[in-house]
């Protein structure tokens, strides 16, 4: 039975007892130390403590509002993303995901891939809040999606922003107003809207790292949404460790070695603990880094390239050689010769303060 939006009913969150939860913990830290090679799954339920607001992400774009139904002078609450409510006909309000900063939850999940125990990271969420915290983009695929990176349609080239790229308020709509610095074409946004593919790339390497992995830890989602939550099933089918963590019930439940109802931030600062890994001291966020403006993300990258933090009196003394394969290395080649005094401004202009994926 739903309500008039056609939201379940059942929408109980269920919590563990804390003495149950620190057991769980324990188990859980023993299947990670074994693990060689640990995927984690996040949904929305790893980003609900971020910064000051009532609103989280929704898992095809946007933000979710927290919605209450009655039935028999019962409160429900759900979550519905912003294109289904749009799909009813209800305007919803925008709230900006920059404003919000990564949790606990996002800074020991970068712990834990920094120690060696993560090896992939798929992501149902598009604030974007993992790469922001220092996930790098060789090591997660954004299913949805992320409101931060805009993509040329034409050579593929991605570029990483410090602020939300979207500015339409079309569904389907994905149009930006910067041009790719390669060939010129407009940028669209990544967000996956309603009735729409997820992109290529990410999928595919989220189920080869699904095939791949020992050990599938589910943080915070709900698994309702398909094709993401085929993921998680094939560790099952390889006989391989599936745990959940999530306050409401999931349809995997049933074949999960391990399940928790609870916090996710909570347990995975509890985990982090169990590991003998330190705690979380402070909490990073990219937005906030003043040695790059942004970062540029080529197709298929495997490494990450600095900015040149070099003032134009340094580069001046580089050779022409030099100066042509720092451009060369990040994808740029220019197509007429110059001279050297242009050839030291088009690298400081473009290498100065971007990182580059390549």
């Amino acid at each position: 039975m739903s309500s008039p939006l056609g939201v379940p009913e059942n929408v109980q969150e269920y919590f563990d007892p804390p003495e149950k939860v620190e057991q769980k913990i324990k188990k859980l830290a023993n299947l990670v130390r074994t693990s060689k090679h640990m995927v984690m799954f996040t949904g929305a339920g790893i980003s609900t403590s971020a910064g000051n607001t009532p609103w989280m992400v929704d898992f095809l774009g946007h933000l979710w509002n927290n919605l209450t139904f009655h039935n028999n002078n019962n409160h429900h609450h759900h979550h519905l993303g912003v294109w289904t409510l749009r799909e009813k006909g209800i305007k919803m309000p925008r709230t900006a995901t920059t404003k919000i900063q990564p949790t606990n939850g996002h800074m020991a999940i970068v712990k834990m891939y920094e120690a060696g125990y993560i090896k992939y990271l798929i992501s149902q969420n598009t604030d974007g809040l993992h790469v922001r915290s220092g996930i790098p983009f060789t090591a997660i695929s954004e299913l949805h999606g992320n409101s931060n990176v805009e993509r040329c349609p034409n050579c593929e080239r991605s570029y990483w922003r410090k602020f939300s790229v979207r500015e339409t308020d079309e569904v389907k709509g994905h149009k930006t107003s910067r041009r790719c610095d390669y060939c010129g074409t407009y940028l669209q946004d990544t967000i996956v809207n309603f009735s729409e593919p997820l992109p290529k790339e990410a999928l595919e390497k989220a189920y080869n790292n699904s095939q791949l992995c020992d050990l599938h830890i589910v943080l915070g989602s709900s698994l309702t949404v398909s094709p993401a939550n085929d993921l998680p099933q094939i560790a099952v089918k390889k006989k391989k460790p599936l745990v959940i963590v999530n306050l409401q019930k999931t349809p995997l439940d049933s074949i999960a070695t391990l399940r928790i109802f609870a916090r996710t931030d909570e347990v995975l600062v509890g985990l982090l603990k169990e590991l003998g890994l330190d705690g979380i001291d402070e909490i990073r966020d990219l937005k906030m880094e003043p040695s790059f403006n942004d970062m540029l993300i080529m197709p298929n990258a495997t490494r990450k390239i600095e900015p040149l933090k070099l003032g134009m009196m340094e580069l001046r003394q580089w050779p022409i050689v030099k100066l042509l394969n720092a451009l060369k290395e990040r994808g740029i080649v220019l197509k007429n010769a110059i001279e050297k005094k242009e050839l030291v401004e088009i690298v400081m202009r473009r290498c100065g303060d971007r990182i580059y994926w390549v």
